[in-house]
């Protein structure tokens, strides 16, 4: 008879078992901090005629544990389209304004991504050596 003794297998059960926990709230952070950085960048891009159009770009407030996704955006109707025309010169501001935002911070939006799985090794890790 062979026997096998797996070092430490309670605490790797316990941290398997938080997994999901622990990904969630990291994935929530990761999301809030990329969608905060894409809002202030869009908001400085966002031509402005009365301030109106500015003013309403936003993420939402909180993103929520289990959340993969977030957006930035505005509820003025006429967003689209001020966002659409690339053939007209604004005083302030710019066409493209959101797809710029994000484009302009990717690099960034990447390392919060991969600080959030760091973040998530190191807690399971973390766990499994109580």
């Amino acid at each position: 008879m062979i026997d096998v003794k797996i070092k430490n297998i309670d605490q790797f059960i316990k941290a398997y078992g938080k997994v999901g926990q622990i990904t969630q709230k990291e994935m929530k952070d990761a999301l809030n901090k990329s969608s905060a950085i894409v809002e202030r960048d869009a908001k400085r891009l966002t031509p402005v005629d009365t301030g109106h159009l500015r003013r309403s770009i936003q993420k939402p407030k909180r993103v929520s544990a289990g959340d993969t996704k977030t957006a930035v955006g505005s509820n003025v109707k006429y967003a689209y389209w001020v966002h659409k025309f690339t053939h007209y010169k604004h005083k302030v501001g710019e066409a493209k304004f959101l797809e710029k935002a994000f484009n302009r911070n990717l690099k960034k939006m990447n390392k919060i991504f991969d600080q959030m799985i760091e973040n998530i090794i190191k807690k399971l890790t973390a766990l499994t050596k109580r």
